[in-house]
């Protein structure tokens, strides 16, 4: 009895139900203390097989050769044969359902992978006419990037024209105003293949585009003209519809306050952040509070509670429905409905779909009478999310946005039985309720801040030190006092009164803004993180589940694959040496540690990700125009630049004559701007055969960074060698690969 009390227990604070509805089987004396603790923890083993999924997904994203589509499938087959000959043992039942878990999600992320396949444009081309339908437009600080479909390319067989693009306009090629979708549109343009990574191991742009099924990127070359009107048919118009509300409400929110109050609650309604002053942006991404301004889980969560707040409050001050009707049900559905609307109004950007999918959940648990936040809501929430869009699991917002829900799931589970003791608690009035709430408040931040802080630093390569401090003040105002606001602002516009409810509006955003440039302008506010492997950030992840799904003491164990995760980055060497995928622009390593770069106005771009991923905290330096640098390694002339390590010289030649003549003075040329037809005769006796990075080694291989060891040993990566030869990488080519 006992035992069983126990797991019922489990069942109430964590809102799961047992692997199966079998009664608990004795474990007896002949099992190890191991498989007694699995065993008693039978409640929480359904809430693996979403980790399983993930880990299935995480392997297919992880190959980098794409294997025959009929193997996993196979495979998930053959398990499903053998399962009912598995022993009826609660372990090896369990690890079955965890083998097929992995593998059905190997297999989901691959149908999806082969499933959305469309051409992709191979190479750079000319100038040409391009004529497509508008399928969606994002603002962007200076004029608006499309995405066209139903493409006529000029100069591009149709066999061979991507299924939809990506195109860059300013406003002067738009007329200031940007198509609404649904419109057929005809510019001059020019397009290239999807961008690759930019270095050996950061985030490829490529593959999510290839999940959009978005086969090449450029820009407009001339103004737009129009090919007639909306397409016809329902859905083309309704998205015009959905469209032209987005844009009119943008301009009017911008229009009543257009400084600073107009374009920060535009991004808190529409998502549309083009108009915040850029020195707004940096102060909130330095003191931690950038996620105000993204409609994500956070901006969600808030508008479904306040809108059940406010619905089953009303309803409760009538009588007669306070007493006859479901009023927690019907505040449920309200606030569903309102959230369906708050992202249809925001874009439906990925982020914002994913939270909508685990609001839904939670409102639609209060319809059905379940526990509204569980851990098997958040499971539940993830199945669903993984297996519409399985390449979701590599991104920042997927990871970010669960590991903070799942944290805090874990904690108040966790605090559950002595928070009711605090509440339950007589005495202290309001003064109290105040203390519980803004414990509560502090609570929160400290663990969501802390669960996603790896993630932070994983893909951003920056961690704001005092978000904790900046979240506590900012997200308690935005809640109570910037959100509300927003939900009169919009119940005014149609009215054409909203300019009354911007200057209360403007009062909390002026107080979001203060914090955030109080705090992001204390020393240090901002710490650099240095790029890590992706394993490493799986080790957190797996450490992080087992720390939160158990609930048993053993769970403390994960906190040792965290901070051995979070260690590796600092153990990992950066590149001494970066080479872009054009030759433009390279960057050695200074004996300080700093990247010092070969040019700091050409691929923009590639350096900041260099200086953020490679630089550290260490700073940036630019090739000397003569001279040696301040530590010697760098010694450049009108020629070219010489590059010393111990044991090694590296030419970094301007010219092709000093190409050859620096063939006798180096170990290695790096010739970025020429082709060699054959490989180039040794070098001069006693130095070893030659070496040589050419052009057509960057065209094959992509971006290059090379490791030196202290005896001038050198580790070369391409970007190549390390995406592999999957659906989304293209033909490999000349150089492909690692040397």
């Amino acid at each position: 009895m006992r035992k069983q009390s126990e797991d019922d227990g489990q069942k109430e604070a964590g809102g799961v139900a047992s692997f199966d509805e079998e009664e608990d089987i004795d474990p007896g004396p002949r099992i190890g203390p191991l498989a007694r603790l699995l065993v008693a923890e039978r409640a929480v083993w359904a809430l693996w097989l979403p980790v399983a999924l993930g880990l299935g997904i995480a392997l297919y994203f992880s190959l980098k050769t794409e294997p025959p589509a009929w193997v996993a499938p196979a495979v998930l087959a053959l398990l499903a044969l053998a399962s009912p000959h598995v022993r009826a043992r609660d372990g090896l039942t369990a690890a079955s359902r965890g083998v097929m878990a992995l593998v059905i999600g190997f297999c989901v992320a691959q149908a999806w992978a082969l499933g959305v396949a469309a051409p992709v444009i191979e190479r750079e081309g000319r100038p040409g006419l391009i004529e497509g339908r508008v399928v969606a437009n994002e603002p962007l600080d200076r004029g608006w990037r499309m995405i066209l479909d139903d493409l006529t390319i000029e100069g591009l067989e149709a066999a061979k024209t991507p299924r939809r693009i990506r195109l860059r306009l300013h406003p002067g090629q738009t007329g200031g105003v940007a198509p609404l979708p649904g419109s057929r549109i005809a510019v001059l343009g020019q397009l290239a293949p999807p961008p690759t990574p930019v270095a050996p191991g950061v985030f490829d742009f490529a593959r999510g585009l290839w999940f959009e099924r978005i086969g090449g990127v450029g820009f407009a070359l001339g103004p737009l003209r129009g090919r007639g009107s909306l397409a016809e048919g329902p859905v083309p118009r309704i998205r015009a519809a959905i469209q032209g509300w987005r844009q009119g409400v943008t301009a009017r929110i911008i229009a009543a306050e257009p400084t600073l109050h107009g374009p920060l609650t535009a991004a808190l309604i529409t998502g549309e952040q083009r108009a915040i002053d850029p020195e707004i942006q940096e102060a909130m991404r330095a003191s931690g509070l950038s996620h105000l301004l993204a409609i994500s889980g956070l901006n969600m969560s808030l508008a479904a509670g306040l809108m059940f707040v406010l619905v089953r409050g009303g309803l409760a001050l009538w009588p007669r429905a306070a007493l006859l009707w479901p009023i927690k049900k019907l505040a449920a559905a309200a606030a569903l409905a309102g959230c369906a609307a708050y992202l249809v109004l925001s874009g439906a950007g990925v982020p914002a779909e994913r939270a909508f999918i685990m609001t839904g959940l939670v409102l639609l648990a209060v319809l059905v009478d379940r526990t509204a936040l569980s851990m098997r809501t958040l499971a539940l929430a993830g199945v669903a999310v993984l297996l519409i869009a399985p390449e979701s699991l590599m991104g920042a917002s997927f990871q970010m946005s669960f590991a903070a829900v799942i944290a805090l799931i874990a904690t108040y589970g966790a605090l559950g039985p002595q928070a009711g003791r605090w509440r339950a608690g007589g005495g202290g009035g309001m003064g109290r309720a105040a203390a519980l709430y803004l414990g509560g408040v502090a609570l929160s931040t400290v663990v969501a801040t802390v669960a996603t802080l790896p993630y932070g630093a994983y893909h951003f390569h920056r961690v704001a030190l005092y978000g904790v401090v900046a979240n506590m003040i900012a997200v308690p105002l935005t809640g109570f006092w910037v959100m509300p606001w927003c939900l009169v602002l919009l119940a005014l516009m149609p009215f054409g009164l909203e300019g009354l409810a911007m200057a209360p509006l403007g009062w909390g955003l002026d107080g979001i803004v203060a914090v955030a440039r109080w705090v992001g302008g204390w020393p240090g506010a901002l710490l650099a993180i240095p790029d890590g492997p992706g394993w490493a950030l799986g080790l957190v992840s797996l450490g992080g589940l087992w720390l939160c799904l158990w609930t048993r003491p053993w769970r403390l164990a994960g906190v040792v694959p965290i901070l051995v995760g979070m260690t590796v980055p600092w153990l990992t060497p950066p590149p001494d040496v970066l080479i872009n995928d054009e030759g433009t622009l390279i960057a050695v390593r200074a004996a300080g540690g700093q990247l010092v770069f070969s040019d700091f106005r050409k691929a923009r771009f590639t350096r900041e990700v260099w200086g953020e991923a490679f630089g550290g905290a260490a700073g940036e330096g630019r090739f000397p125009v003569a001279g040696a640098s301040a530590d010697g390694r760098l010694v450049c002339d009108g020629e070219g630049c010489l590059y010393r390590r111990p044991g090694l010289v590296i030419a970094l030649p301007r010219t092709l004559g000093a190409a050859f003549e620096d063939r006798a003075l180096a170990d290695l040329v790096i010739v970025p701007f020429a082709r060699f037809a054959s490989p180039p005769p040794p070098l001069a006796p006693g130095r070893g055969p030659g070496w040589i990075i050419d052009r057509g080694d960057l065209i094959g291989g992509g971006a290059h960074a090379l490791w030196i060891a202290d005896d001038g040993q050198v580790t070369l990566r391409t970007v190549a060698g390390e995406r592999g030869h999957r659906p989304w990488t293209g033909k490999p080519g000349p150089g492909d690969g690692a040397r």
